[in-house]
């Protein structure tokens, strides 16, 4: 699976583009430093090979660091996500 988060650090709006490479449910979840779990970002089936691309409002996120988890079949990737106001 591809992914990229971005930009990073984010002070507004991040992007989360996903690409598995199987078709599989795709769900992406948000996680504070402290590995609670503040919400679902994403959670669809989606084709192999097709381009996700999902903006996630981070107004409401304090400044901080937090845990981008992409879970699909495949299995699971985690990217670091740095939020400064």
């Amino acid at each position: 699976m591809s992914i990229s988060v971005h930009p990073n650090p984010v002070s507004d709006k991040v992007e989360i583009s996903v690409s598995p490479y199987i078709h599989s449910k795709l769900r992406i979840e948000i996680y504070n430093n402290f590995g609670v779990l503040l919400g679902i970002i994403f959670d669809e089936t989606v084709e192999a090979g097709e381009n996700r691309n999902i903006e996630y409002s981070t107004t409401a996120l304090p400044s901080g660091i937090y845990y981008i988890k992409v879970r699909t079949a495949d299995g699971d990737m985690v990217r670091k996500l740095v939020v400064v106001h």
